[in-house]
């Protein structure tokens, strides 16, 4: 016979996860029918099955099973990874550095944290995670991964990546390090009176430290600001309020959350005076910039408060409250959804898992709260001015899945200890890479490459005569030719990273702002651009009516 242990840790579990659950399933008669089912079923479980059962195993079967018929967020926390997700919010961890979420039944990267194993080894936001140490991650859930990919710096972890149209997992093996959650890593003047703040993540100091780099702008009477929110994963609500209301007027919305319970509608306003009131605005942002990034630039927006420059982003627009749970457990259920003040939802409907239709999301046009510009709905924040997205090329996933320009950059800047600010990238500087590459007997396989290895697959088969298979031997000889062309093509993307990690390796990482990123940054290029020209600035915002 089984312990009372077992059916209390067993009843008590599943009971407490059902009165959860009776907040979120449809409140009818049936709810409780299902509760005296599940009893039923799980005592006759305990009593009888052949095996003595495990009991958080199956306590912990029983409540993934539930939350995997909700959406992608809803996770259940065990005491660990709960202390997990509150060192998330201050500190630091070890670990490889990404934040991810399960999209389309897929373990994805949210966003890469900047400077970490992860950025480094040239993960990007969008990559799904297919493997971790070799074993596939279907059916993982968020947690199970975290715990996976976390560990102690020096350690190694290998993950299969697949990206855009490749037809096999690409192979990284990243090294894990000590990941330090500072909130603002860089703020300064970046020429032409233009002031620049980088935000990584939305932590539980990200508005002091904010503000304290806004005072410091305000001091040099900035012509304008760049706020830069790309690859930010997003954190915490009350901290994309407080951040919003240096820039935002008093008393203007900045977010609206609603839910089905109607404690879980509410709206947060900006309570104080701004500090930047008047000065121009650009926010920047990417695919990699989610939740807390998504309320701050859709309040601007929406205020006329600012332009909006760089890619659509994630569209992560759902509102997790943490529910305490017996023996340090916790459930993050999915309790609302936000909303900008124009009234767009911030959630993209195919990010939703099994969440019905939202008619903010799906909608396409909204007016600004001033100006009544037309702005583009359906999930995430559309930029008011889009720059080209950046693509990798094989070359370039290659180089960064190795991390080769990040230990050239090492070994140059040791033997070059003369190198000053104003250091570029020359033709010598290239030979030299090029030549730490053959020493590393680099090699890549080329996009036409991949096409053509699902050609060899089929002359193996015996499928080609022996005068196609000579014109595929004479068109290998003829695609090495063409990854000389490839190479030349990668240039911008390998001047800009040598550049990056030599002048980070000599002078730190904060020199990589306003030397390497405003000068090559598509979105931080165009920024500058914007604000310098008060006009161009004026006409983005006028009425679209």
């Amino acid at each position: 016979m089984k312990s009372g242990k077992f059916y209390a840790v067993l009843f008590g579990g599943i009971l407490t996860l059902l009165i959860v659950f009776s907040l979120v399933l449809a409140g009818s008669g049936d709810f409780y029918s299902s509760v005296r089912i599940m009893d039923q079923v799980a005592a006759k479980v305990a009593e009888n099955y052949v095996e003595d059962v495990n009991i958080d195993t199956l306590v912990s079967a029983g409540i993934y099973g539930m939350l995997g018929q909700l959406d992608p967020y809803s996770e259940y926390l065990e005491p660990k990874p709960l202390d997990q997700l509150i060192e998330d919010t201050r500190g630091s961890f070890e670990g490889i550095g990404i934040e991810i979420a399960i999209q389309a039944d897929s373990l994805t990267v949210v966003s890469p944290l900047e400077g970490s194993p992860a950025s480094r080894a040239g993960l990007v936001a969008g990559d799904r995670i297919v493997t971790i140490n070799g074993k596939p991650t279907a059916g993982i859930s968020t947690e199970e991964a975290a715990k996976q990919l976390r560990g102690p710096k020096g350690t190694e972890v290998n993950v299969g990546i697949m990206r855009g149209g490749a037809s096999e997992p690409i192979p990284f093996t990243i090294t894990r390090g000590l990941i330090e959650l500072k909130a603002v890593p860089y703020y300064g003047m970046v020429g032409d009176g233009i002031g620049y703040i980088r935000l990584n993540r939305f932590s539980n100091q990200a508005t002091e430290e904010l503000a304290q780099a806004v005072e410091e702008l305000k001091k040099q009477n900035p012509k304008g600001v760049i706020l830069d929110l790309r690859a930010n994963p997003g954190g915490l609500l009350e901290e994309a309020v407080g951040i919003a209301e240096l820039f935002l007027q008093s008393n203007q919305l900045v977010v609206e959350t609603r839910g089905r319970r109607t404690d879980q509608n509410q709206k947060f306003f900006s309570g104080r005076p701004p500090i930047l009131p008047d000065v121009p605005l650009v926010v920047a942002v990417d695919e990699g910039s989610a939740s807390a990034s998504e309320i701050v630039a859709g309040a601007v927006q929406d205020w006329d408060r600012g332009v909006v420059v760089g890619n659509q982003t994630f569209g992560k627009g759902l509102v997790q409250s943490l529910l305490g749970l017996p023996e340090g457990r916790a459930l993050k259920l999915t309790t609302a959804r936000y909303y900008t003040p124009s009234g767009r939802s911030i959630q993209k409907q195919e990010r939703a898992g099994g969440l019905k239709n939202d008619s903010a999301a799906t909608a396409e046009k909204f007016k600004t709260k001033k100006s009544g510009r037309l702005v583009a709905g359906g999930g995430g924040i559309t930029p008011d001015v889009e720059t080209e997205k950046s693509k990798y090329s094989p070359l370039e996933i290659e180089l960064g899945r190795r991390a080769l320009i990040w230990e050239f950059g090492v070994h140059y800047a040791d033997d070059h200890p003369e190198i000053k600010e104003e250091f570029e990238v020359t033709e010598p500087v290239l030979a030299e890479f090029r030549r730490f590459l053959r020493e590393k007997k680099f090699s890549y396989r080329s996009a036409a490459e991949e096409e053509l290895k699902k050609l060899d697959s089929l002359a193996r088969e015996g499928k080609f005569s022996a005068t196609t298979q000579k014109k595929l031997d004479e068109l290998k000889l003829a695609l090495e030719t063409e990854k000389e062309k490839e190479f030349a093509a990668s240039l911008p993307f390998i001047r800009r990273q040598l550049k990056e990690s030599i002048l980070t390796k000599v002078f730190g990482d904060k020199v990589k702002y306003p030397l390497v990123w405003m000068k090559t940054h598509p979105e931080l290029v165009k920024s500058k651009e914007i604000l310098v020209s008060k006009e161009q600035y004026k006409k983005l915002l006028a009425s679209s009516r």
